[in-house]
């Protein structure tokens, strides 16, 4: 799988996903969201992968939330508007 703010290996089993942004102390914006979106359904997919491990390239921080520079798509609507986690996260993603 290609990706631009993540790294994706998997060895015997074992998934190694790495937040690759340390120059934004590997905050997340909408690319990161999306690719962990197709990262999900990936993995959910695959049943040579029994367990993934998430790590954060750099030495300054593991991720520092959402990039205010960058940011994410939301609705106009504050009522519309979805927690940017949802992409991120196994639970949301069925996984």
């Amino acid at each position: 799988m290609d990706f631009t703010t993540i790294r994706y290996d998997v060895s015997d089993h074992v998934a190694t996903v790495t937040l690759d942004r340390p120059d934004r102390l590997n905050a997340f914006n909408q690319t990161m969201c999306d690719e962990f979106e197709r990262l999900w359904d990936h993995v959910r997919r695959d049943d040579d992968i029994h367990v993934l491990v998430l790590r954060a390239a750099g030495d300054r921080a593991f991720c520092t939330g959402v990039d205010v520079q960058d940011g994410i798509d939301t609705a106009a609507n504050v009522w519309s508007q979805r927690d940017p986690g949802e992409q991120l996260g196994p639970k949301h993603n069925h996984v």
